[in-house]
C-alpha cells in the first residue's frame, strides 16, 4: 500500500490481510463446488478487510500483492476402531490404559476398562480378558462401532450402573 502526500513525497506501509480457518468436509461429487465456494469465501473476507483499511481513512491505495498464500490440508477426523498403538511419550507416561483388542469394540472395551478395573494387582491390565466377564453390562444391540465421536453419546447412555 502507498498513501502520497501533496509534497509529492509517499508512505508505504505492507498490512496483512488474512481470512480465517476453513473446514470443508466433503465426500464424492460435492467436492469441487464445495472448496471452491470455501475458497471464495475465503477470498471475499480478504478483499473486505482490505476495503475496510482502504476506506477508512487511511489514504493508501493498493500498489501491489506481495505476497497470496493458500493453504489446503485433507482433514482426517479421529474416528472410534479398533487397537492402535500409543505414541511413545505418551505409552512412556504410565498414565493411559490402551486396551488391546482385536476388534472394531476400543470404546467398549476402554469403558469397560474404566468402569472394571482389574482389582487383584494384576499384571498387564492392558489385556482384553480382564474384561471380557463385564461385556453383559452394556447393551451394544445394534451399535456401529465404526463411528465417528459424536455418536459415542447413544452408548454411553446405555451403560448400567456400576
Amino acid at each position: 500500500m502507498i498513501k502520497y502526500a501533496v509534497d509529492g513525497t509517499y508512505e508505504e506501509q505492507v498490512p496483512f490481510f488474512r481470512s480465517n480457518v476453513k473446514t470443508a468436509m466433503v465426500s464424492g461429487n460435492e467436492e469441487e463446488d464445495t472448496l471452491e465456494h470455501t475458497l471464495n469465501e475465503s477470498l471475499q473476507k480478504i478483499f473486505t478487510s482490505m476495503e475496510d483499511f482502504l476506506k477508512n481513512g487511511s489514504g493508501y491505495q493498493m500498489e501491489e500483492v506481495l505476497q497470496l498464500q493458500v493453504t489446503i490440508i485433507k482433514y482426517k477426523p479421529l474416528c472410534a476402531g479398533s487397537y492402535i498403538h500409543l505414541p511413545k511419550t505418551l505409552n512412556m507416561a504410565n498414565c493411559l490404559l490402551n486396551v488391546m483388542n482385536q476388534d472394531d469394540r476400543c470404546f467398549m472395551w476402554s469403558v469397560l476398562a474404566s468402569l472394571h478395573p482389574p482389582n487383584d494387582g494384576a499384571m498387564q491390565p492392558e489385556q482384553v480378558h480382564h474384561y471380557q466377564a463385564y461385556t453383559d453390562r452394556i447393551d451394544v444391540t445394534g451399535y456401529n462401532f465404526r463411528n465417528q465421536y459424536h455418536r459415542l453419546q447413544s452408548l454411553s447412555d446405555r451403560t448400567q450402573p456400576f
